[in-house]
């Protein structure tokens, strides 16, 4: 393990084995994720825990100005209407428009550029489920690896934080992993927690995974006001390092 990963073996530290854990996880994260294990969450009958963790944060290449940050109305997922703080600015963005799905994508870039945080906006505001059910991981390929030459744009994005704990159990399995699961090897521990908070100066992302054994038209303004996904992606490497839906910023 060190060879191919550069860390090796260490023993439980027992009798609270969850602390030790819990604090790996705070320092690589700087903080972003905390409380990552349970107290009981290793048992005796746990004999390896594998972990591995990354931490994103990054300023955006235009900034928001804190100032014209705003309340303003977000149709969540379920249709109510909330007030939430909302982003606004002005400048040169790329944006790029799906009748295939639908939607339309915004692309804010960081610093230096080779990250950027792509929006993918429904054009209707019920439409994250129909959007989602036509992506595939070549559409999203598609959709986040060639965009158009920027244009004046006013932009306005919820602040947001979001908080996730996903057991990797059904998405395995539905990558054709199902021996993992049987009675003769024990997996059952297996998550994902991620954080993401989206603010005027940029974006702080983490991710652990543990395996236990109005007026203007449409074409000048990209208004995210209701239910959409994103994705922070490594513009250089081509990957995407986080995916996400946000269905209701007021929730953190």
């Amino acid at each position: 393990m060190s060879q191919y990963y550069e860390k090796g073996l260490k023993p439980f530290q027992r009798p609270n084995p969850e602390q030790a854990v819990n604090t790996w996880v705070e320092e690589v994260t700087e903080g972003a994720i905390t409380n990552f294990l349970q107290p009981g969450a290793i048992t005796a009958d746990t004999v390896l825990m594998l972990l591995n963790a990354l931490f994103f944060e990054a300023s955006w290449q235009t900034m928001f100005e804190a100032r014209g940050t705003r309340s303003a109305t977000f149709t969540t997922l379920s249709g109510a209407v909330k007030h939430v703080p909302m982003m606004t600015n002005e400048g040169e963005f790329s944006v790029k428009t799906l009748p295939e799905l639908d939607a339309r994508v915004l692309e804010l870039p960081y610093k230096g550029r080779r990250y950027s945080f792509f929006i993918i906006l429904p054009k209707t505001k019920n439409g994250l489920t129909h959007l989602e059910g036509l992506l595939d991981g070549q559409i999203l390929e598609n959709v986040v690896a060639a965009m158009p030459r920027a244009n004046h744009f006013e932009v306005y994005v919820p602040k947001f934080t979001l908080r996730t704990h996903k057991g990797l159990k059904e998405p395995l399995q539905a990558l054709g992993l199902k021996s993992m699961f049987e009675m003769s090897a024990n997996f059952t521990g297996m998550a994902r927690v991620s954080g993401e908070k989206v603010t005027e100066t940029g974006t702080k992302a983490a991710a652990v995974t543990s395996v236990s054994y109005g007026s203007q038209s449409e074409a000048s303004v990209f208004r995210v006001d209701h239910p959409c996904l994103f994705v922070l992606r490594d513009k250089s490497d081509g990957i995407n390092i986080f995916m996400g839906r946000l269905t209701d910023p007021s929730q953190g």
